[in-house]
């Protein structure tokens, strides 16, 4: 019964590892999706999510003529206008940044990044 409790602890050793694998890859692709954008982001301490900055574009408007003040603005106007689901970084006590997973899908991911770099670009001065 000893050798049945290792081996379950081998096999979940190895199933933590390719968990752990797959979320480094799609932190890499997140990462690698935000330069295309010019977004800025914080290295994640080992964790599913990361921040990113969206200080440059706080205070500036959608085109409807709505201003983003902060990060809890930015959020709430992203997901309505994009569908994308943030945490805004006040919670956090990091305005000017937002909180992304990457514990979803690679195609998901993919489209979200894409959204915010929609939104952003549409920002006007």
């Amino acid at each position: 019964s000893q050798q049945a409790v290792l081996g379950a602890l081998d096999d979940f050793d190895n199933e933590l590892n390719l968990v752990k694998q797959e979320l480094e890859m799609k932190l890499i692709a997140t990462k690698n999706l935000l330069k295309q954008y010019q977004i800025q982001w914080l290295e994640p301490d080992g964790a599913f999510y990361l921040f990113i900055r969206i200080e440059p574009w706080l205070n500036r408007r959608l085109p409807n003529g709505q201003k983003i003040l902060n990060s809890n603005d930015f959020a709430e106007k992203l997901l309505f206008e994009k569908y994308v689901a943030t945490v805004a970084g006040h919670e956090f006590g990091q305005d000017g940044w937002l909180r992304l997973s990457v514990a979803t899908d690679l195609e998901q991911i993919k489209t979200g990044i894409d959204r915010i770099g929609a939104f952003i670009q549409s920002l006007e001065d």
